[in-house]
């Protein structure tokens, strides 16, 4: 083909998209039209009628304005009070809390310094000059210790018993999940793994297809009990990869992924 054509050619789909372009906009600028001549008459009958519904919603706001304002003014000191309590409480939670933050990391800073003395070569430190002669010194006086008074024996301490609080029970528990947190996060995937294979055993029916092609047909056909078995063993084989991992997220959100298998599997079969 030559260049003559060619440009013959391209001029040809300019004007064709050029035309398409046009009669869209005009398209575009008819609907405009007419929704505003819409928009037009539709004020023109119910304008008054909007205008007066905004009138009365604005009336209505100012009063429950007004009624805040003074609810605010009569019970501000009352909520700043209360406020202020609160944040007392906060800081005094907090306090304890930054000291353990500033003695962990004081530790941190004192095992990098030793990890730093390790690792970089120590310099050699100059030989120390050898002592001087001394005269004999004279025995030194030890002073008399004066008389030791006897104390006062106090009555033993009882020890007031400590106290069960909602907090200290929630601590507890948040300890526990913390440790067995892997246990936690294992436990809605292999609830909801053993819930869907229970529920295919069901539904499937005995020869199961995979792979659906797209001439309608399955390229493998599997018993029933396969096609649930398999799903099910992928979940558990992620589940104790994320039991024997370091960081078990990767794991973990992979078996969730696993848990479409079994849904997959009905939804062929089903509309197949």
């Amino acid at each position: 083909m030559s260049d003559q054509n060619r440009l013959e050619e391209y001029r040809k789909k300019f004007l064709e998209y050029w035309g398409r372009f046009l009669v869209l906009c005009g398209t575009l600028w008819g609907k405009i039209k007419d929704s505003g001549r819409k928009a037009w008459s539709f004020l023109r009958h119910h304008g008054k009628e909007l205008a007066r519904k905004l009138a009365a919603f604005a009336l209505k706001v100012r009063e429950y304005a007004i009624k805040a304002w003074g609810a605010i003014r009569v019970n501000g000191k009352k909520l700043l009070q209360l406020l202020a309590a609160w944040l007392l409480g906060v800081r005094e939670k907090l306090i304890p809390l930054w000291g353990r933050v500033k003695t962990w990391w004081a530790g941190i800073c004192v095992k990098i310094s030793g990890v730093k003395q390790r690792l970089l070569p120590q310099k050699a430190e100059p030989a120390e000059p050898a002592p001087l002669p001394q005269p004999e010194a004279l025995p030194p006086v030890v002073p008399a210790e004066p008389e030791v008074k006897e104390r006062e024996k106090t009555a033993p301490v009882q020890e007031v018993p400590r106290k069960i609080t909602v907090g200290a029970v929630f601590k507890a528990i948040g300890k526990w999940i913390r440790r067995l947190y892997k246990f936690v996060m294992a436990a809605p995937v292999v609830w909801a793994a053993v819930k869907l294979a229970m529920e295919n055993m069901d539904r499937l029916p005995e020869s199961v297809g995979l792979d659906f092609q797209s001439t309608g047909e399955f390229a493998r056909m599997v018993s029933r009990t396969e096609a649930v078995y398999w799903p099910l063993g992928l979940t558990l084989f992620c589940l104790l990869l994320m039991f024997c991992a370091k960081k078990p997220l990767l794991p973990w959100i992979i078996s969730i992924f696993t848990l479409v298998l079994p849904i997959l599997i009905w939804l062929t079969n089903f509309y197949a």
